[in-house]
């Protein structure tokens, strides 16, 4: 690959983003805020020891807000002593592994710079055969994604706090009992974030190179998928004036250029492999931690919903609330769930896609650059794992929604058990008195 680096092109403007990291910026400032990653001031120079100070005191903070919290209940509903028990066990599990997710993001920053500086010498190389790296739609995609992800936090954060508001006698402490809960919540899901958004811009690194392997190509083989064959055109002729090596009918003056763009496309193709690898083992624990953290919140939030709509003690306005909180809730984590699912199929099959490329009769000295390239592919394929536990595709959502139903059949089976042992936990000196025989 290229190491040679390209002048970037003048911008309009002066804030207009000018490298991969710049495209990043609404993330990491994001992550920043939330003691995911380290910080940086002024952006290259990171305060590591600052950054682990402001991790510390904020889940110091948050433990006396969550002690505070569990000495002194206020509730006014203690007609569910299962659902308080649910909310616990989610509360508790989510917070361990925010926890966790915090100190792993600050040890590994370094493999993130790692990460951005790969990318920006894969946009290098790209750019020295025509392919514009496109950092103003990045930055304004990433706009978007921050934008909506932050929506969907605000959007649940405002119906738990109109529950908090219904079940709590006192408002300041519905706020505290709010933030306790909030906050494991809205750092966790941020490890899906990170780790789509790092193979979506590898994703699109592959779909650039693609669209590049296809421009050499004099009858290029549509795809089997003609979405992803649209897109690889659209890009082409984005670039089309500012490609380096074009196939013409000059063959022989224009063959060597054709068989370096080959050898460079296949050593491109495999670093940004070996980069996506990278990615998926730095973010494997935390990805695999989350996605237990997913399947516990849905399948207990479910269960709080069959508990609402059985318990007649609840009136019908009360029962809305829930339905709408834990509904939004449901609904968000799955929608998070299938857009780095998603995410990672799409980066599979754009970085398989590159064989379907075919050649004229005339270009038969370039078929061994051809063959090599497949036979790469095909060697090394690329996919994407939370700790080698599953393989995050859309057979691992057919395999989460089949277990969620599972375990929800069960806990409803065992509800009378249940009932009893949270009655028994809520209030254990009732029971005793209860259950000791009299003299």
């Amino acid at each position: 690959m290229y190491s040679g680096k390209v002048s970037p092109p003048a911008s309009t403007s002066k804030k207009a983003p000018i490298s991969f990291r710049d495209t990043c910026l609404p993330i990491l400032w994001l992550n920043r805020i939330l003691s995911m990653v380290v910080i940086e001031v002024p952006e290259g120079r990171p305060w590591l020891t600052l950054s682990i100070i402001y991790a510390t005191a904020k889940w110091v903070g948050y433990g006396y807000l969550l002690w505070y919290t569990v000495k002194n209940d206020e509730s006014r509903i203690n007609s569910i002593p299962i659902m308080a028990a649910v909310f616990q066990v989610i509360l508790y599990v989510n917070v361990v592994i925010a926890v966790l997710s915090t100190y792993l993001g600050l040890a590994n920053y370094k493999k993130y710079e790692l990460y951005f500086k790969k990318i920006e010498l894969a946009d290098e190389t790209l750019e020295i055969f025509g392919i514009d790296p496109e950092y103003s739609s990045g930055f304004k995609d990433y706009m978007k994604i921050t934008a909506i992800w932050s929506l969907g936090g605000a959007l649940v954060c405002a119906t738990d706090f109109a529950i908090a508001c219904y079940t709590f006698s006192s408002v300041p402490y519905a706020i505290i009992r709010i933030l306790v809960f909030e906050i494991p919540m809205v750092l966790n899901p941020m490890v899906e974030l990170n780790f789509s958004l790092m193979i979506n811009a590898i994703g699109t690194r592959f779909e650039r190179l693609n669209a590049l392997i296809q421009s050499v190509a004099v009858t290029p083989l549509q795809s089997m998928n003609s979405r992803n064959f649209d897109k690889y055109q659209n890009i082409l002729n984005r670039n089309q004036s500012k490609i380096a090596v074009k196939p013409n009918y000059y063959y022989y003056k224009n063959r060597n250029n054709i068989e370096l763009l080959l050898r460079t496309a296949r050593q491109l193709h495999l670093d940004l492999c070996a980069t996506a690898r990278e990615v998926n083992d730095v973010c494997s624990r935390q990805m695999s931690m989350q996605m237990a953290a997913k399947f516990l919140l849905i399948t207990g939030f479910a269960y709080c919903l069959y508990l609402i709509y059985n318990d007649p003690n609840i009136p019908l306005s009360g029962k809305l609330q829930h339905y709408v909180s834990l509904g939004a809730w449901i609904v968000i984590n799955i929608a998070r769930m299938i857009f780095v699912v998603r995410t990672s199929v799409n980066a599979q099959k754009t970085s398989q896609i590159a064989h379907e490329i075919q050649v004229s009769k005339s270009q038969s000295n370039l078929i061994d650059e051809i063959h090599q390239l497949s036979l790469q592919i095909m060697q090394h394929p690329l996919f994407f794992t939370a700790s080698g536990l599953l393989v995050l595709d859309f057979g691992y959502v057919r395999g989460f929604v089949g277990s969620v139903t599972t375990y929800l059949m069960i806990l409803i089976q065992n509800q009378s058990d249940m009932l009893k042992a949270a009655t028994t936990l809520a209030n254990p000196n009732n029971d005793t008195s209860a259950t000791t025989p009299s003299p």
